[in-house]
């Protein structure tokens, strides 16, 4: 995803802040939490291996304008939760998406429009639907949240 972060960066001057993610992820926020306390501001820290999805976005919906929200996972889990955020409000303006594993990458598939998930590094990929052999563009869609693959001209065999 174009918008999602190898690290994160300090945005100063937000009402609040909120900082979520699994083990790993709110490890890699300490930076941020200890400057935040350096500023006197406000912060909530929310484990993802805590606490189910759905209170998670009840959580979020629940604060008020001007707070900021640091989502750090793997990328499994940020395709899943960052559609819900978005509409909750959460654009990357008001928001920074940090994968802490660039492995895999959702893509749709230009037949069917099937959404499915591959290594990050496979150019060529099979449908899992309809089978067919695809090439993974660079062309990304923040609809779809996820790469074009369209008809493949490479030669591809599982």
């Amino acid at each position: 995803m174009k918008d999602i972060r190898k690290e994160a960066v300090f945005i100063a001057g937000k009402r609040n802040y909120v900082l979520c993610g699994d083990d790993l992820g709110i490890t890699l926020l300490n930076e941020i939490e200890e400057r935040i306390q350096r500023d006197k501001g406000t912060y909530q820290i929310y484990y993802l291996n805590k606490m189910n999805r759905s209170l998670l976005l009840e959580l979020l919906e629940q604060m008020k304008m001007g707070t900021y929200l640091y989502l750090v996972a793997d990328s499994k889990l940020l395709f899943d939760l960052k559609p819900a955020l978005q509409k909750l409000g959460y654009s990357t303006c008001e928001a920074q998406y940090i994968c802490h594993q660039m492995d895999h990458r959702m893509v749709f598939c230009s037949k069917c429009h099937q959404i499915f998930s591959v290594f990050s590094k496979v150019n060529c990929t099979n449908c899992p639907n309809c089978q067919l052999t695809l090439e993974v563009s660079e062309h990304y869609s923040k609809i779809k949240n996820a790469y074009l693959g369209y008809v493949a001209s490479c030669e591809w065999k599982e």
